[in-house]
Parts: structure tokens; C-alpha cells; sequence
């Protein structure tokens, strides 16, 4: 192991690397859910819903007051469009962040959850990583293959060449 923290490459960082979603009036955030989770803040325990973007990018919602009643109908998997207003005004004079929130669930057309299937793919890495999926999660959309192909990097099994080569062949797959 000495020789090995000597060497620059293969650290993994255990700080949060997925940002927050910081919207702007008139933003929107489209994507499919890979889980709503609680984190440590200062604060206490803050909910975040994690998504896959349609840029294959991920962030982190937070579950203030406007959108924590919505998180406990949002599933894993499910597609999510979020969309920010701005303030608004009660008629009691209260303000508050004014948010349209839609899903999408499986089998209505979602992004992100087609089923892949190994053997609609040459590479053998990617039919391995399809088959393990569904081994440990019982699907194999695509928004669940991403997040196993990220577990598996963050854990070391694959390099960071090997990682983005499987990004791309899996990257051109629409729900």
C-alpha cells in the first residue's frame, strides 16, 4: 500500500463531487431520478433528490418546503421535470420559491428507462455491465446502468479510459 498512495493516480475523493441545482426564475431541470437521500448539513439532515440530466449530468435538488411534498411521490428511475418560477406572494403576504413539478413513470415513454439488452451490444465489457444490473438491481434501464457504471468506477474497478469509453457507447442509448 506504501507504494501505492506514492503514485498520483487512483484516489478517489471523498467529498461531494455532484452539485446543487441553483435555479434561476424560468430554469428547469430535466432528467430522471436516481434517488432521494438525506445528507449531513450544519443545519441537520437536508433531503436531496439526485438526477441524471439529459446531459448526462447529475445534481442534487434540494427538498426545502416547495418541492420536499413532491419528493415522497417521485420514485427511483422516474423521469422529473422540474421547472422554477421565482418568489411568489401568498395573499397572506407570505413569500415562497413557486416550482411546476411533472414526472413521467416507467412504460409512459420516460428518458432513461429503456430496458438495454446485452445482446444488442458487440462490446463484451458493456453486456457484462447490462447483466450485473440486472443481477443486483432486477432492471436494466438506463439510468440504473450509468449509476452501477459509477459505483463500479468510484470503487476502482474500472479506469477513468475504460469509464468514459463505456459512457460513450451506452451515451448514444434515448429513452
Amino acid at each position: 500500500m506504501l507504494q501505492e498512495v506514492q503514485k498520483d493516480d487512483g484516489w478517489e475523493p471523498l467529498d461531494m463531487e455532484i452539485p446543487f441545482w441553483e435555479p434561476k426564475p424560468g430554469d428547469e431541470l430535466r432528467g430522471v431520478c436516481l434517488g432521494i437521500k438525506k445528507i449531513p448539513t450544519k443545519m441537520g439532515d437536508l433531503q436531496v433528490m439526485e438526477v441524471l440530466t439529459v446531459d448526462r449530468e447529475k445534481y442534487l435538488v434540494k427538498g426545502h418546503k416547495a418541492l420536499i411534498g413532491y419528493f415522497k411521490r417521485i420514485n427511483e428511475g422516474y423521469g422529473v421535470l422540474i421547472q422554477y418560477h421565482g418568489k411568489k406572494k401568498a395573499k397572506t403576504g407570505t413569500e415562497y420559491h413557486g416550482y411546476t413539478v411533472k414526472i413521467k413513470k416507467p412504460g409512459s415513454g420516460q428518458v432513461g428507462l429503456t430496458e438495454l439488452r446485452s445482446e444488442e451490444y458487440d462490446d463484451k465489457t458493456v453486456k457484462a455491465l447490462i447483466d450485473l444490473t440486472r443481477a443486483k438491481h432486477g432492471n436494466t434501464h438506463l439510468s440504473t446502468v450509468l449509476q452501477e457504471l459509477e459505483d463500479i468506477y468510484s470503487d476502482g474497478r474500472v479506469t477513468e479510459e475504460e469509464y468514459h469509453r463505456i459512457r460513450g457507447v451506452l451515451g448514444g442509448v434515448e429513452g
